[in-house]
């Protein structure tokens, strides 16, 4: 994942979503071996995953690729939303408020494909609000540069 990061930022867009690629099938596989031997996955191992499909997202939307960086970016939001809301992984909850915030702003894009919907991606960013609200989250307890992923994510949906 490193090198695609570095890829990424030296403009290699192709390169970059290649590794991004290879991460994920290479995490996807230690999920898998791990559940046949009957051991836990590391909750930090999951955020991992969804953090290269986050990354990969990034590179596909700078490619023109929207459809595909939205697709990654909802998997790394399932994953993150599991770890939030089922496991009490807060420390993903950063960046799973920022995958919502970069699916926003694609669906606020004039070149959004005609397959997506807007009002869909939206509603998806403003049920997770909800429930951070119904699972009783004190953001006044979280650390400061979550509180702020949060409340831009709430100033992008105005």
């Amino acid at each position: 994942m490193n090198r695609g990061v570095a890829l990424y930022s030296q403009g290699d867009l192709a390169g970059a979503v290649g590794d991004y690629g290879v991460a994920i099938a290479l995490s996807e596989q230690v999920q898998q071996t791990l559940a046949s031997q009957g051991q836990a996955w590391p909750p930090q191992w999951q955020n991992d995953l969804a953090m290269a499909y986050m990354n990969r997202g990034g590179a596909l939307d700078s490619q023109g690729d929207l459809a595909g960086a939205v697709d990654d970016y909802k998997k790394a939001i399932e994953l993150r939303e599991q770890l939030l809301f089922e496991q009490r992984f807060e420390p993903t909850l950063p960046n799973l408020a920022m995958a919502y915030y970069n699916v926003v702003l694609l669906s606020q894009r004039d070149d959004l494909p005609s397959t997506l919907s807007a009002a869909e991606l939206q509603q998806g960013a403003r049920s997770f609000l909800q429930r951070l609200e119904e699972a009783g989250v004190d953001m006044q307890r979280l650390p400061v540069q979550w509180r702020r992923e949060i409340e831009e994510l709430r100033e992008l949906l105005g």
